[in-house]
């Protein structure tokens, strides 16, 4: 399509008319330049995402998946953490919830997406242990990306566990992505009528891989 294909390029000269340096090629709209968010929308939605992203230029699709990406924040995040106090998982709705009433007011793009984005920093930064908060540090310096700076367990600590079926669930997702999903049926069957006492990651390590 030569009009996504075709380049624009800014503040790339000085003004004595000189080229500054290579200038960053840019679409010549905001929709053109999402690839990377329509993909991550169709990995996360489905096809019917990609197909109502594509070529839209319509805002009030963007912002209804804006608004459902993070609706499912909140419903995954009541399904699958299973030990929270009652504050973090309210701050944690606060903040999704102000997202997505902020994107119902937005009247551009531009800043539809802004707040999108600003909202799942936010979100990163909660799901990890706290926002930091230095707006009214008083200095004017950049704050650096040195570890102190960024242990942010002071009110929570986050922790990533795996159960034993957890563990056998992603071994047979590898599995199947290494091999393919009839070989690994079949692996399994083999493994089955072995009546091996092992784990089926362990007898395929002993009995497959090792060959």
């Amino acid at each position: 399509d030569a009009h996504i294909q075709k380049i624009c390029y800014t503040n790339n000269r000085g003004t004595d008319g000189q080229k500054k340096g290579n200038a960053m090629p840019l679409a010549p709209d905001p929709y053109a330049r999402n690839f990377y968010l329509k993909s991550v929308m169709e990995e996360t939605f489905g096809k019917r995402a990609w197909c109502d992203l594509k070529e839209t230029t319509d805002e009030r699709i963007w912002k209804k998946y804006f608004e459902k990406s993070l609706k499912s924040f909140e419903v995954a995040i009541k399904e699958t953490v299973k030990i929270k106090d009652d504050e973090r998982l309210e701050g944690v709705l606060l903040n999704i919830s102000d997202g997505i009433a902020r994107i119902k007011q937005a009247t551009t793009f531009n800043e539809a997406l802004s707040i999108f984005c600003a909202t799942l920093l936010r979100q990163s930064y909660l799901q990890m242990g706290s926002i930091p908060r230095r707006r009214t540090t008083g200095s004017d310096k950049c704050v650096t990306l040195h570890g102190v700076n960024w242990k942010l367990d002071g009110f929570r600590s986050v922790q990533y566990v795996q159960s034993s079926e957890q563990r056998a669930n992603l071994f047979l997702s590898k599995l199947q992505k290494e091999v393919g999903f009839e070989e690994e049926m079949r692996l399994f069957r083999e493994y089955q009528d072995s009546g091996s006492a092992c784990s089926f990651e362990k007898w395929y390590f002993d009995q497959v891989a090792s060959q």
